[in-house]
Order: C-alpha cells, then structure tokens, then sequence
C-alpha cells in the first residue's frame, strides 16, 4: 500500500524571513591594521598623533561609528556621496598603498576583485576603509591625509 503525503499540511513560515540589507550595522574593531600611517590614531607612535587634529580624527570616528550603528545597511547604501557621511564601494586593487592591499589579502579578501566599503567623515575629510560580513563593517584603516587611494583630485 501506498501512503500519499498531504503537501498543503504544513504550511511555510514566512514572517522570519529578513531582508538581509535591513539589519542595522554593527561595528567591530578586531580586523583593523596596526599601522602607524593607517591605523588608529590613538598613541604617540601613530604618524598623526601630535597634529592638532588628532582629537578630531577620533572624535569624527567615534560620531560616524555612531550614526552607522543607527542605519540599516539600506540606507547606508542610500547615502549620498555630497551626505556628512558619504558611502562608496572601492576596488581594493586600486589603494596605492601595497601592504593594506596586502592586509586585505591576508583577510581572505581577493584585492583583484573585492571591493571594500569606504565611509567618508569628519566633513568629508577622512575615510574609514574596511568591509561588510553579514550585518558587521570591520574597520581595516582610516585615510587620514588622502594617501591610500587617487580621490580624483
């Protein structure tokens, strides 16, 4: 004898089903680069330390790490490239600086092909680079001076 299943029984689930881009973005330091040109500003050993800006580095970040953790990352790909906190998707092949290029292989990234998310801050003065995994942006490095990459200037 032949038992025959009903398929209509068991209704599918729907409701927990989420649009990945509709998370909020987390944040997370544990990848960023030890570097004295590109890392944290955050000892005497950092390039940047005894600017007179280097307070405004870390408070721009802190203000930025702030408003990411606030968005989805819909709207974090809404936003404009002229917004306070522009986004942009950047071939990492194209950094000028080989040992972040380098960093983000040893990552697992492919610098041939990924792109990494770069956030614009401080009065469009500074980039935080890094990548997306799931819902989390980990911060690599933070262009302080422009150096990383061509700005089209």
């Amino acid at each position: 004898m032949m038992k025959i299943k009903n398929t209509d029984s068991a209704k599918p689930e729907y409701k927990n089903l989420k649009e990945p881009n509709s998370e909020l973005c987390l944040i997370s330091l544990e990848r960023i680069i030890d570097c004295a040109d590109y890392g944290l500003c955050m000892d005497k050993n950092h390039k940047h330390y005894n600017e007179q800006k280097a307070k405004k580095y870390n408070t721009q970040l802190i203000k930025l790490f702030h408003y990411l953790c606030r968005k989805s990352w819909n709207e974090i790909y809404g936003m404009r490239k002229n917004q306070e906190y522009g986004y942009e998707h950047f071939p990492i092949k194209d950094f000028d600086i080989n040992h972040i290029k380098e960093y983000f292989q040893k990552l697992g990234k492919d610098i041939n092909k990924d792109k990494c998310d770069i956030f614009r801050f401080g009065a469009q003065e500074f980039r935080a680079c890094g990548y997306r995994k799931a819902n989390t942006f980990y911060l690599i490095c933070i262009d302080y001076d422009f150096s990383l990459y061509n700005h089209g200037n």
